[in-house]
């Protein structure tokens, strides 16, 4: 397959797809704004270093512009920001030029994309979920929630702004400044899990049909009482499957989905969330066979579309996060599988690893740097504390 496709934004997800695509014969054009990592990847044959990714105003005459020098057949958006911004811009993109946007129109991005807008369709829709309501800055709106509760900023990533509280003293005392730093806010029961989650990918076509997916049992993450993914197992379950392709078949939606879901001490799940763009671990799903990249791109292109094979039991390590879990967690030493195993059968890492050396050292530079800076640790302490 030979396309063009842009790549909007950076993160450790841009440095999967580029190797992605780059396999499937595509050209990668890479457009990001401030990114340490995914620019010094060997896999984008170009680098555009954007002024601005967020505002839309800005970035559609940014986009229309790369559109067309560099003949782009599609765009893929990496992170939260970028994702947002692409859907506000796609009709205007799409009806200027022949380019093909790889995410959801306005209202449905914005339905999912909203943490307390999702969980009210859950809700609306019988689909398992953590009990939730909507606060004000004054806490109001509580019902009949017990505690220990968790404070969820509406738009946050990677576990940012939440924070677990025991009581009301504590919930007085937290939510304040969560508002102040991240807006809107629920308020969520803490669910007594077992020790992992899930991270389950989906592509689904406009047929209705789950063309593949991967799942990916995350043992590890940061903050250590949850958060982003530090290690990880692919594994098979239809169960999960089965609910996660019911949320997809209730929202119509079509293309990729991740969806973040709890596995309850009881062996219920409890859907969390949905990223209705390409996750930090996707390389997950390319270890364990699946390209979901080359899906994405050949089906806005209206190419066939063949499932890959997936081959589960790939271990994917977030190496620099995993560092920050090491240090926090009192189980370091009893982990399984082992912090210090570095090699072996079956064990990627998610910054791309020494085919990608380049943007495997930054990476690790910028993992170090991160964990070190007093702000970082601030927007993850209320669930390590």
């Amino acid at each position: 397959m030979m396309a063009n496709v842009l790549i909007f934004g950076g993160g450790l997800q841009a440095l999967s797809a580029a190797r992605s695509l780059k396999s499937s014969g595509c050209r990668v054009v890479l457009a990001t704004c401030g990114d340490r990592v995914a620019s010094k990847s060997r896999f984008a044959d170009r680098h555009i270093e954007l002024e601005n990714d967020s505002d839309p105003e800005t970035v559609f005459p940014l986009l229309s512009r790369i559109v067309a020098e560099e003949s782009i057949d599609v765009v893929i958006p990496m992170e939260d920001e970028q994702a947002a911004c692409l859907s506000r811009c796609k009709a205007r993109l799409e009806g200027d030029s022949r380019v093909r946007c790889a995410v959801a129109e306005e209202t449905l991005f914005s339905l999912v994309h909203d943490k307390s807008s999702f969980m009210t369709f859950c809700q609306e829709n019988a689909l398992p979920h953590p009990k939730t309501v909507v606060l004000d800055e004054k806490g109001l709106g509580r019902n009949d929630l017990s505690f220990p509760l968790l404070i969820k900023p509406n738009h946050a990533a990677g576990a940012r702004g939440i924070v677990l509280v025991q009581d009301e003293k504590e919930l007085d005392a937290s939510l304040p400044t969560v508002v102040s730093a991240y807006g809107g806010c629920l308020l969520q029961e803490y669910i007594s899990v077992r020790n992992y989650y899930y991270s389950v990918m989906l592509y689904r076509d406009s047929t209705g049909r789950v063309v593949n997916h991967c799942i990916l049992k995350i043992l590890r993450y940061y903050p250590i009482k949850g958060g982003s993914s530090c290690c990880g197992v692919t594994v098979e379950n239809e169960g999960l499957l089965r609910v996660c392709e019911s949320v997809l078949d209730k929202l119509g939606w079509v293309g990729f989905a991740d969806l973040d879901v709890l596995e309850a001490e009881d062996g219920d799940y409890r859907i969390v969330e949905l990223n209705p763009r390409l996750p930090a671990c996707l390389r997950a799903a390319d270890v364990s066979g699946v390209n979901f990249p080359e899906l994405i791109v050949r089906d806005e292109l209206r190419l066939e579309v063949v499932p890959f094979d997936y081959n589960p039991g790939k271990t994917l390590r977030f190496l620099g996060l995993d560092l920050a879990w090491f240090v926090s967690s009192p189980d370091r030493l009893r982990a399984n599988p082992s912090w210090f195993r570095f090699f072996g059968k079956d064990l990627y890492y998610q910054e791309g690893g020494w085919k990608d050396a380049k943007a495997f050292l930054y990476s690790m530079m910028e993992g170090t740097r991160k964990f070190f800076s007093k702000s970082f640790r601030a927007e993850k302490s209320g669930m390590n504390s």
